[in-house]
């Protein structure tokens, strides 16, 4: 089978986990073994998943499942995001991020150009205006989000436009700056982060 995305995490108590995932199944690599953690995936040939760490948890997107979480040691298998939501909808996206103490996701099923962050530090509020949650659609001819780069602050990556979000804190929470107006990236895997650049 041909992966479709992966990813290596370590938990706080210094283990490795490694993921791989294919268009039907999450699979876990440990002691040279694959172990199916999710099956019966839907995506298409061109539909990748993205693996991003937020605290002890793996989340995994692909834009056409919901959305998928994993708690280094503590889970067994992947389960749907949606399962520990206490507040709000887990949006279905294709990229994401980790913004200071937000999950950042983009590129939601229906609305490319959409960005979308947990509350602060909490993964299962996702209700406008609780803990900091919120939701903005990028104006402009930019095109959909393609990549979305962590750490203190973050950069959206559309096809022809870059916008770096800066918390702000209060109800504006992130201040969205277009750097680059008329350049991007075409294809989100292109993007390489190296520590803040």
């Amino acid at each position: 089978k041909n992966a479709k995305g992966a990813g290596s995490f370590r938990d706080n108590a210094n283990n490795i986990f490694n993921f791989v995932a294919t268009k039907t199944d999450i699979f876990q690599l440990a002691s040279g073994t694959f172990t199916s953690r999710k099956s019966s995936l839907t995506g298409g040939d061109t539909d990748y998943f993205t693996f991003t760490q937020f605290g002890q948890y793996v989340i995994a997107s692909n834009g056409v499942d919901a959305p998928q979480y994993y708690l280094m040691g503590t889970s067994t298998n992947f389960a749907n995001l949606s399962s520990i939501a206490s507040a709000g909808t887990v949006p279905v996206f294709r990229v994401s991020g980790v913004v200071r103490d937000f999950f950042v996701t983009g590129n939601h099923t229906n609305n490319t150009n959409r960005i979308q962050w947990s509350g602060i530090n909490d993964i299962t509020t996702w209700l406008s205006g609780t803990k900091q949650s919120d939701q903005q659609d990028l104006p402009g001819s930019g095109g959909e989000i393609v990549a979305i780069t962590s750490g203190e602050y973050g950069y959206v990556f559309r096809q022809n436009q870059i916008i770096r979000m800066d918390y702000v804190g209060g109800a504006t929470v992130f201040r969205l700056s277009v750097i680059s107006p008329n350049r991007g990236a075409v294809y989100g895997k292109t993007v390489a982060q190296d520590n803040r650049r």
